[in-house]
């Protein structure tokens, strides 16, 4: 072979290794996606530890306000949303169902619940 056409690919080829890495590294500048962060996890503890300390209204309504969809959506394989659902009912429970949620709920999740 020609050795200018050995110096070119050789060239060619640490060209393209070298913007290999350039279009690797740019995307730690904001181009990648940050992982999703499930809010979920400390609002459902921090609801289970207002129901231990008697606050049950804090408690249902954490649950609310963090799972809207807990009234039409059947407890499945999430145990997350289980915890959830049985930190309201347990609430709602132990307050004689009576739970004043319109302090601590937003309206549009409250138009669900209505009735």
């Amino acid at each position: 072979m020609n050795s200018r056409f050995i110096v070119r690919l050789v060239l060619s080829v640490g060209m393209l290794a070298g913007i290999g890495a350039v279009s690797g590294d740019a995307g730690a500048c904001g181009d990648e996606v940050a992982p999703a962060i499930d809010h979920r996890i400390m609002g459902v503890a921090r609801a289970e530890k207002d129901l231990r300390d008697g606050k049950y209204l804090a408690a249902a309504g954490s649950v609310l306000r963090m799972m809207p969809h807990v009234r039409t959506s059947k407890p499945g394989k999430d145990p997350l949303f289980a915890r959830g659902l049985r930190t309201l009912a347990v609430a709602v429970a132990r307050a004689d169902g009576a739970l004043p949620l319109e302090k601590e709920v937003p309206d549009f999740v409250l138009a669900q619940w209505a009735g």
